[in-house]
Order: C-alpha cells, then structure tokens, then sequence
C-alpha cells in the first residue's frame, strides 16, 4: 500500500499549532507581568525558582488553552471536507479570538486584583458584579494601563494570526486516512494537555505547589485556570472528631469573664471600619497616621494592640466579627455552599435579653449577602441604600457617603428602644476611595495614594458621628466597640514593619 502526503494535509494543523504557541507564549508574559505588578508580595525569586516557576507553569498554561481551546481545536482537526470553505475558517478564527480575549481579560484583571485577595480570580469576584455601579469610564480611568495591556494582546493575537496562517484553499483533501489520524492524535494530545498529566489525577491548583513554596505558588498556576476551576467548586467532606458527648473532655467553648461594666444592660454599637489596617492608626504606631479623631479617644478606650485580621474580605469579616466565624476555606461562608447551615451570631443572644437589633451599611441591600447574613443570625431590621433614599449623596460606586450615613445612623440609633445592639459597617474607604467633591484635596495622602485619603475622611466622618450622638441621653450608657472587617491589602503597608 503506497501513501503519498501534500502540504495541504498538514494545513489544518500547522496553522492551529501556530496558533496555540502563540497563546501559550502570551500567557507566560502574562505570568512575568502578573510578578512584576506584584513583586511586594512575592518578594525576589532565585534562578531555581524561575526554572521551577516556568516548568509548572507551562502545564497549569497548557491545561487551561487545551481546556478554553477545546472547541476551536476539535473544529480545525475533525476531517471533513467543509473545512475547505473560507467562511468556515473565519468562523473559527471568531471563535479562537474570543474564547482567548475573555480568558486573557481575567488574567489581566487579575493583575491587579491579586493584591487585595492574595489568591487567584475565582469565580465569587463576580458574584459582585450587580452589587457596584462602575461605568466604562472610572475603569478606564483608574486602570487604562490594564486595558491597554488587554487590547495590546487581543491586537497581537490578531495581527499575528493575518500574518501567519494565511489560509490557502487546500487543492486536495483526498488523504482521509492522514487527515483522521491527525484528529486522533491531536485530541489524544489535548485531552492530556487538558488533565495536566497523563496519568494520576488532573491538575489542580494544589498541584502548583510542587514547584514552588506555598507564598510564590501563585505564579506558577494562571488565573483563566483558577477561575475555570472554580465553576465546579466541591463541598467539604463532614469529619466528626469527636462524639458530641465526648467532646467536652477535650475542649469547651464555654468561656467565664468577669463583668467590670456597671450596667449589664448597655447599649451596643459595634462599629465595622472599611479596610482599617493598623498601620493606619497613628496613636497605636507613634507617627502621625491617617486616624487623628480615632487617636483622640484611644486615651479613653480599652485597645487591643495585637490585632490580627481573620478576614481578606467584608464577606469574610463579617460573619468572623458577629459569629466567631474565621475564614476556614476560601470561599466566603456567605457564598459558599455552606450558607444555609444553621449558625448563630452576638444578636442572637442578645435578642433573648429584650436587646433590639440593627445592621447598617450604606450599600445596595443585598449588596455581598450582609442582608440576608444579618437576618439570619437574628438582626431585626437592616438599613442600607434604599432606607437612606436620598441620591444626593450617592458615591457613584457603592453607596451613600459614610459622613452623611452616618449622620443618618446616628439619628435612626436614637428612635431604638433600649437596650438595643446595633452593627455599622463603613464603605468609603473601600476601593475606589470615592470621596464627595467639597472633599477633595482636604485629607493627606500617603504612600498609598486613595486609600489613605479614604481613611482619614472615614475618620472625619467618625468624628462628626460621635459629636452627633454624644449629646444623645443614651450615650453614657452605651459600648462603642471600633474594629476593622479586614486589612486593606496583605503586603503593601504605610508602614514596611507591616509588611510581613
């Protein structure tokens, strides 16, 4: 039996082949950027580690372009003659710029977006999506190098694709023996490339930990892969330790203190500060700070100085504040699949005392679950966006402006009937650091331009708030209790001593 072949039945293949190097060759300059945007947290990087980073990074790369170029790749091999049409192959090409422009779009958000979450994009960022009110233009605005970068590579995606694999209509398509093997051959390729191995389990993100330390593990794996693998998130497997019975021999929660407070029945306004990393407090770092109202009254307070964040985000925060709830897993407990577990929180209790109870945020309801959490967990009325109803002071992004919300908080916390628990959580501080206009150029920046302007006005506002509700009957018997939902981010600090 005698085979002849011609460069036409080779077409299909060398033009997809030239295709996948070339997405494969943006992902890994998507890596280096990505380590480059971020280098404060991952910190210098040895020649070992650059091999091993590229080693396994070229798996978790050819995972994800096998996985999102599934279609395309299946499209250019299956042989049949109609792939001899140009329509056809336009098509393709359509698709092949697509699939790519939306995974490299996650990647090049991820860029930045990396330094407030410490881990990679996964699939609760846009959950997040109808909750803020950002147009084309604040984004182009404050992240137009991102947006470059991102057309930049969807451009060369596309130039390079014109350029090298002008597509010729084939002469001959009389090879089907060759043109089926090749479809077996590449998809038998792509379906390994796809599981990262070919035998033992698919790649996970765990897996990048074989090449580097769990701290630079992040650069080896690629966000269009952590994001794809979050859409088929599993739940935890139940692990009783121990019998209930059993349990109390080895630990209890059950906790004794002594009460120094005069009347058992104050009142409780706990008041949740958006994004306040301690290096921000002046007082507590012996430098001027960003929080000079905060400084004032730290002299009358009780300070807890060794301060430790249990949350990364405001939907991890919250539920560690009023629940005792840490972040356990990486998904909020307030999306994750856990969420209609039964759990209780400080209102609970304080309900079977007469206590009222309230939660504020000036966001949209419903805005990251804190609505529905707080419901949950016992809050009587929760008060947000809608119950403020006046635009005038709306941030354009989030919500009402924390000066004039809180002038409204402080106001609906003496219409309460005592003794009463009530829960703010602040919002200015919270990227993009919207301040009202009369605002701007007031409060001083620092090494971390936006947030740090945010902080003070926050401070301000505070201030307003406390000369507002001091003059209030109940304010001599009432706690005031300051925290933070989370740290702004995990390594870029005002001050280095922080950044640990």
């Amino acid at each position: 039996m005698h085979f002849s072949f011609h460069r036409d039945d080779f077409q299909f293949i060398s033009i997809l082949l030239k295709r996948l190097l070339f997405v494969l060759i943006v992902y890994t300059a998507f890596r280096w950027l990505f380590y480059v945007f971020n280098i404060s947290i991952f910190g210098t990087i040895s020649a070992k580690e650059i091999i091993d980073i590229v080693v396994g990074g070229l798996r978790f790369d050819l995972s994800v372009i096998a996985y999102s170029n599934s279609l395309v790749i299946l499209l250019m091999v299956i042989p049949f003659s109609f792939r001899k049409f140009k329509c056809y192959h336009q098509i393709v090409f359509s698709l092949f710029v697509i699939v790519n422009s939306f995974a490299w779009l996650i990647a090049t958000a991820d860029i930045e977006y990396y330094s407030y979450n410490n881990r990679r994009m996964t699939l609760d960022l846009f959950l997040l999506v109808d909750e803020v009110d950002f147009t084309f233009r604040d984004i182009f605005i404050k992240y137009w190098y991102l947006i470059g970068l991102f057309l930049l590579s969807v451009t060369s995606l596309i130039i390079a694709d014109i350029r090298l694999n002008s597509y010729q209509k084939a002469t001959r398509y009389q090879n089907h023996i060759l043109h089926s093997g090749l479809c077996i051959i590449t998809l038998g390729l792509s379906f390994f490339a796809a599981r990262g191995a070919f035998t033992g389990r698919p790649l996970t993100a765990i897996n990048a930990s074989n090449y580097a330390l769990f701290e630079k593990s992040s650069l080896v794996t690629n966000s269009p892969f952590v994001f794809m693998h979050s859409l088929d998130m599993k739940r935890i497997d139940h692990t009783e330790y121990f019998p209930p019975a059993e349990l109390p021999e080895h630990f209890t929660t059950t906790r004794s203190y002594n009460n120094a407070l005069r009347n058992e029945n104050m009142n409780i306004v706990i008041i949740v500060w958006e994004s306040l990393s301690a290096d921000f407090i002046g007082k507590l770092n012996e430098y001027p700070g960003f929080t000079p109202f905060l400084d004032s009254i730290l002299n009358e307070a009780l300070v807890f100085k060794n301060a430790y964040a249990n949350a990364k985000r405001s939907t991890e925060g919250i539920p560690a504040i009023l629940s005792s709830f840490p972040s356990l897993v990486n998904v909020a407990y307030v999306r994750s699949s856990y969420q209609d577990n039964c759990i209780t929180g400080i209102s609970y209790y304080l309900k079977k005392r007469n206590y009222h109870c309230s939660f504020f945020h000036g966001g949209n309801r419903g805005t990251m679950n804190f609505y529905s959490f707080s419901k949950k967990i016992g809050f009587d009325e929760y008060y947000g966006r809608e119950e403020f109803s006046d635009e005038t002071y709306y941030d354009g992004h989030w919500g009402i402006y924390d000066e004039n919300f809180m002038q409204y908080y402080g106001e609906q916390l003496n219409a309460f009937p005592q003794p009463f628990l009530s829960v703010i959580l602040t919002l200015s501080s919270h990227h993009p650091f919207n301040l009202p206009e009369k605002y701007q150029g007031k409060f001083k920046s620092g090494r971390q331009p936006g947030i740090c302007e945010a902080i003070s006005y926050a401070d301000y506002s505070l201030q307003r708030f406390f000369e507002q509700v001091s003059s209030y009957k109940w304010f001599t018997n009432t706690l005031f209790v300051i925290t933070a939902d989370h740290p702004h981010k995990l390594n870029e600090h005002e001050l280095e001593s922080y950044n640990t």
